[in-house]
Order: structure tokens, then C-alpha cells, then sequence
């Protein structure tokens, strides 16, 4: 709990006007009317624009580590155009962007832990289908052992560069996660063909706030143990789940997850002084749905994400 003393709340609140208030000013029938700069008239008119007060600031040249799903990806292509250094970027270590796709907190953790500790179990890698090899705790198919082995090496050395970042951008994406009982692992990826064929093997885990924010945490630990001057940026991707195995409709169950995601990253900020929290999520769901999402409904466009990492750039790295 973070308590205000009351002369601080109101100091703080009239200090932060406009930003503070959803809206003021005249009082119509029941409600008041948002006046510029006001909450109510920034939301779901085009790009919705925060007011980010940075917990801290690096040297522009400054080294970013980034993890997470296709979003990531997307944020890492626009750093890279503004001139950041991206050390674990796919053209940097030559893997396809897609298999270092992380979508659970963690499959993340887990996969840094492998690379640190050099732990890497082989047996992971399954045939599933004739020359179509793949690794669930990570992503993308292969035609044969060797070079599903070949690229799992590749992404889990350059999860070691984490100790050369200046800054971890670290991407929460999901909350139901396979899990691998034969193993103990957790999956990053639905084992689809893997579960059909051995069903008693696998079980999908909808964790909660409680289990993500463990997770969370293990992870912020591991990688200040490694680095322990690295700077942590926490977002939340506002890709929505591709499904839901809970029976429940897809869009409920997309808002609870997010939602869960959202408390984790916030109680992160408060116990951890070295992390802040981006609003990239916010950036986009809060934003006119015609200047956020692609048709799909599901991909940001473009253009969404180069206005996100450029107001990240302005705020977060000194000029």
C-alpha cells in the first residue's frame, strides 16, 4: 500500500493538472466537460498521448536488451531505426525474429536461468511431425534436430548479453502457459501436435496475479545478479491472446489477463526502484482502434509503434 498524506495528494493532484483529472471546468447535467489536455479528451482520439514522468535516464548511447512477443519485435525494429543499440536483436545473433518470441514470464525467466546455468536439456527437442522438429520452451519449427539445436545455442548465448545492457526492456504478454509435467518445464508455445499425441504429458496453467508477479520477480532478481548496474522497463504488449483454452469468450478472458499483467508491473515499480513502467499497452488500447490496430484487431500498426519508441527515446535516453 503507498499512502499520501493529504496535504502531498492535493499538492500532487493541482500540481498535475491537466493530467490529473479525467475532466473539469463547467459542470453539465451529471457529468463535467474534459477540457484540453484532460483525460477525456486524449483517450480514443487518435494516438492517445501520457504524460510519462521517467523514473531515470541513460546516455543515449546506451546498450537496450529487449524481451517479449511479436511486440517486442516490433519496438526492437524501431529502436534500432532511431540509432539504439538492440545487443540481442535476431540480425545480431541471425535467427528469425519470430523464435525469440517469449510470451510468459516464465518461459522468459526459465530460458535465461538455462543460459546462465548452461543447463539446456537436449531432450527438449522433439520430432513431431516428419522434418518438423521443434523446441516448445521456445518457437519456430525446424526441419532437423541439428538445426533446431543450432538456433536454441544462438538464442540462449545471446541471452548473456544481458550482462553488457544498459537497459532491459521486459515485455509481459500472456497468463495461461502450457506446462510440460515429464520435464518440469514451462512451455512458451501451445504444444499442439505434442499434446494430441502424448495428451496425459502436457496441462495448460492459467496463472494469476499471484503466480506472475513470483515469476516476475525471479527474473528482475536473475538479471541484476548478472548485471546489477542494468536499468529495468517494465511494458505490458496489448497484442490480445490468439485463444483461450478456458472455454470462457477470448475477449473476457483477453481483458483479464491483461489486467493481471498491468497490477504485476506496477506492484514491480513499487518494491523494485530500479525498474519503471512504460505505458506502451495504454499507448495503444487507449488510442483511436483505426490509428492502433492493423484489421486483425490484433497487430499494432506501424506507425503506432515508431510513435511509441520515439516518445521511449525522448523520455529515457539523455540527448
Amino acid at each position: 500500500m503507498r499512502k499520501f498524506r493529504t496535504e502531498e495528494a492535493l499538492k500532487i493532484f493541482s500540481g498535475g493538472k491537466p493530467y490529473t483529472a479525467w475532466a473539469e471546468g463547467e459542470i453539465l447535467p451529471g457529468y463535467r466537460n474534459p477540457l484540453p489536455g484532460n483525460a477525456g479528451q486524449r483517450v480514443y482520439s487518435e494516438v492517445f498521448s501520457p504524460r510519462i514522468i521517467p523514473r531515470f535516464r541513460l546516455p543515449r548511447d546506451s546498450r537496450v536488451f529487449t524481451v517479449g512477443s511479436c511486440f517486442a519485435r516490433n519496438v526492437e525494429r524501431a529502436l534500432m531505426s532511431a540509432g539504439i543499440e538492440v545487443v540481442n536483436s535476431p540480425q545480431r545473433i541471425n535467427v528469425e525474429p519470430s523464435h525469440l518470441n517469449k510470451y510468459n514470464a516464465f518461459a522468459i525467466w526459465q530460458e535465461l536461468a538455462m543460459a546462465i546455468d548452461d543447463s539446456y536439456d537436449e531432450s527438449l527437442c522433439l520430432e513431431v511431425k516428419p522434418e518438423k522438429w521443434i523446441d516448445y520452451t521456445g518457437n519456430g519449427f525446424y526441419k532437423t534436430r541439428d538445426a533446431l539445436l543450432e538456433a536454441r545455442n544462438k538464442i540462449l548465448a545471446a541471452n548473456l548479453l544481458i550482462r553488457e545492457a544498459g537497459f532491459f526492456i521486459l515485455t509481459l504478454g500472456l497468463t495461461e502457459a502450457w506446462y510440460d509435467k515429464e520435464t518440469g518445464k514451462y512451455l512458451n508455445i501451445t504444444p499442439l501436435d505434442a499434446a494430441r499425441a502424448t495428451p496425459d504429458r502436457y496441462e495448460c496453467h492459467v496463472l494469476d496475479y499471484n503466480d506472475n508477479l513470483d515469476f516476475s520477480r525471479r527474473l528482475i532478481e536473475l538479471v541484476r545478479r548478472e548485471n546489477d548496474h542494468v536499468r529495468i522497463v517494465i511494458t505490458v504488449s496489448p497484442v490480445p491472446l490468439v485463444a483461450t483454452f478456458t472455454g470462457h469468450d477470448i475477449a473476457l478472458r483477453n481483458m483479464v489477463s491483461k489486467s493481471t499483467l498491468r497490477a504485476v508491473a506496477d506492484s514491480l515499480i513499487n518494491e523494485y526502484e530500479f525498474c519503471d513502467y512504460f505505458p506502451s499497452y495504454e499507448m495503444v488500447v487507449l488510442s483511436k482502434p483505426e490509428a492502433a490496430w492493423m484489421p486483425d484487431r490484433r497487430h499494432v500498426r506501424a506507425e503506432l509503434v515508431k510513435e511509441i519508441t520515439d516518445l521511449f527515446v525522448r523520455e529515457y535516453f539523455i540527448h
